[in-house]
């Protein structure tokens, strides 16, 4: 009885196996160190790739809250947004810990103490509240800045608001992402 095609297929099969088991374990300590890069002393700054990521999920975000649009056509160009929408002037971040973003938009009872790592966004708009609950028929508001809390690691957002003054960012390093005039 011989093995030879037979045994050779589950040989290659499950060195196949083996090399995708080494390249799963290497993409996630990769990701897991890009994550927690820069992390020593309280201080960090995201990757590269965590502010790409962030960024299109925020331009997608404020694409659909463009005042200039009808709720349809931004809608529709939230789903292809790769730049930032004619209604943003000017975008700001801060890299620091939840508890400290939660304090600078005015919410902070609700994450009292949690250290993790996140990004704070300021955008300076204007911007037609949509997605916010308000009563049938009302007109839509608009504001001129939008807030984020984004999780670096998966380029969610965790909290936002939109507001009518900017946020104290109480002497932070602030990153500006881009700004342009107005008009």
């Amino acid at each position: 009885m011989s093995l030879g095609v037979p045994g050779r297929r589950l040989r290659l099969i499950l060195s196949a196996l083996l090399v995708s088991a080494i390249a799963v374990t290497v993409s996630t300590i990769v990701v897991m160190s890009d994550s927690n890069a820069n992390t020593a002393h309280g201080s960090w700054a995201p990757s590269e790739s965590q502010l790409t990521a962030t960024e299109h999920t925020l331009m997608v975000v404020t694409t659909a809250d463009n005042p200039a649009l009808a709720p349809a056509d931004a809608a529709a160009a939230a789903k292809v947004a790769t730049t930032w929408p004619a209604n943003v002037s000017k975008v700001e971040y801060i890299a620091t810990d939840r508890a400290s973003a939660a304090i600078a938009m005015g919410t902070p009872g609700a994450v009292s103490g949690d250290s993790s790592s996140v990004l704070l966004f300021q955008l300076t708009g204007p911007f037609a509240a949509r997605n916010l609950p308000s009563p049938r028929g009302a007109k839509v508001s608009t504001y001129g800045y939008a807030q984020f809390i984004v999780d670096p690691t998966t380029a969610s957002v965790i909290d936002f608001g939109f507001v009518d003054n900017p946020m104290a960012w109480n002497s932070a390093p602030v990153q500006v992402i881009m700004a342009r005039e107005a008009g």
